[in-house]
């Protein structure tokens, strides 16, 4: 997939090893096990029902794009935003990491 992240809200995926539509509706978001996650989805077209029903997942793991959500300028600069932070956080992981 060649789409950068994050994804707009809205935005259809499928995901490696599934042909079910997921629906993205969050970003950036930590499950229960406060492992961080580039995208928290729902199935579609059902949407969200409850909590069990979350799909967590990271960008790498999108197989294709069915519909991409909608991009205002808010959006593009929430998306610049999120990318520098994605990074960050990323990179203090592995620094973490290192040291132990």
């Amino acid at each position: 997939m060649t789409e950068k992240f994050p994804l707009p809200i809205g935005t259809v995926v499928t995901l490696e090893g599934s042909d079910r539509p997921v629906m993205i509706y969050g970003r950036m978001s930590i499950a229960a096990d406060e492992v961080l996650f580039d995208y928290i989805g729902c199935s579609y077209p059902i949407g969200h029902s409850n909590s069990n029903n979350n799909v967590y997942f990271q960008h790498c793991k999108i197989q294709s794009i069915l519909h991409k959500g909608y991009i205002s300028d808010e959006e593009e600069d929430l998306s610049i935003k999120l990318e520098v932070e994605r990074e960050r956080l990323r990179n203090d992981e592995e620094t973490s990491e290192e040291g132990n």
